[in-house]
């Protein structure tokens, strides 16, 4: 009796497991899910429906948006794709209705919401200023993810731009740094999505050259008039002061008529020493300098606009313009000169 009665009680206790694993005491059958979490497209995305209560095992049934499939453990899954132009959407409503083995149904109404995978990346460029010196160079650039992008500071917490400077909305470092050395800084970039990528770049704020002093050496230049070609040459001597990404300064100009000859027998052209001296300025930036140099004598008077480039302690440029004389002009052409700093 003793061992029939155990046997009795273990195959209830398996009757009442076995019922209760099929959710018979689990009470009203329902569907905990009533949202769908928000997926990035373009990607995989499935998503298990949470159902309790009824007696299992359960179906599931419904019509779902275009690429998407409803399995038979109730995951939803598929596709996740967005129309070409847009950065999130939002399917109309779809029912799913879970039946269970007895016959109980429970429903839910769903939408599936897509939005933009996170693809945007940062892309950081070295760049370097000059002290004292207007900056605008491109540190920072974007791809990926929804344009337009826009770019700033890290909050300094990676390191702060050069003082006197900022990094713009365009990812550019601006300003004038007031102070030489090597930054590294943070930069961040963000999407018309509000994601954003955060890096690291590096700018450097170099001494530059000073060119505010005197600068003197040879120049030589091809003069045209409307009867004389003259090839002049000498030493021509620059006296500069500098503010602000400007210059200003004198010009002295002591040269020689170093070969003449005629385009027109009518005339005689004759060469000579000379001194002109006057006024050059115009403006700085980088180691580039554009400007005029307008030298005059008591019957000569010319307009000489130029370029140069410099380095510690050289200048080397070229120049053209128009000189005017009383009953005449002329063309000066092929001018060149190479300066060197007088210490």
């Amino acid at each position: 009796m003793k061992g029939g009665l155990l046997v009795v009680l273990v195959a209830a206790l398996v009757f009442i497991a076995a019922c209760g694993g099929q959710g018979a005491t689990g009470g009203a059958l329902q569907i905990r899910t009533t949202e769908l979490p928000q997926w990035e497209a373009p990607g995989a995305a499935t998503y298990k429906l949470d159902v309790v209560g009824g007696v299992p095992p359960y179906t599931f049934s419904g019509t779902l948006p275009d690429g998407f499939n409803l399995g038979p453990d109730g995951t939803i899954g598929g596709m996740a794709r967005l129309s070409p132009g847009t950065s999130k959407s939002e399917s109309p409503p779809f029912t799913i209705t879970v039946t269970d083995s007895a016959g109980a149904q429970a429903q839910v109404s769903l939408t599936i919401r897509l939005i933009a995978a996170n693809t945007l990346q940062l892309i950081t460029v070295p760049a370097t200023c000059i002290l004292d010196q207007q900056c605008d160079e491109e540190i920072a650039t974007a791809s990926g993810g929804n344009p337009p992008y826009g770019f700033q500071s890290d909050t300094f917490r990676e390191g702060a731009p050069p003082f006197g400077t900022i990094i713009d909305i365009n990812g550019h470092i601006v300003g004038k740094p007031s102070r030489a050395g090597e930054y590294t800084m943070g930069v961040c970039v963000t999407d018309k999505l509000r994601y954003q990528q955060c890096g690291h770049v590096v700018v450097t704020v170099e001494e530059g050259i000073q060119l505010e002093g005197t600068w003197i050496g040879a120049y030589g230049e091809t003069e045209t008039s409307e009867y004389c070609i003259t090839s002049n040459e000498g030493t021509l001597t620059l006296a500069l002061t500098e503010k602000d990404g400007a210059f200003s300064g004198t010009v002295d100009d002591s040269g020689v008529s170093s070969a003449t000859s005629q385009s027109s027998s009518d005339v005689y052209c004759e060469g000579g020493s000379y001194h002109l001296s006057g006024t050059v300025s115009g403006t700085i930036e980088g180691d580039t300098l554009s400007g005029a140099m307008r030298v005059s004598d008591a019957d000569l008077s010319y307009e000489l606009p130029f370029t140069a480039t410099l380095t510690t302690d050289t200048m080397t440029g070229s120049y053209s313009g128009i000189g005017t004389f009383e009953g005449g002009s002329s063309q000066i052409s092929a001018g060149s000169f190479r300066l060197t700093k007088k210490t």
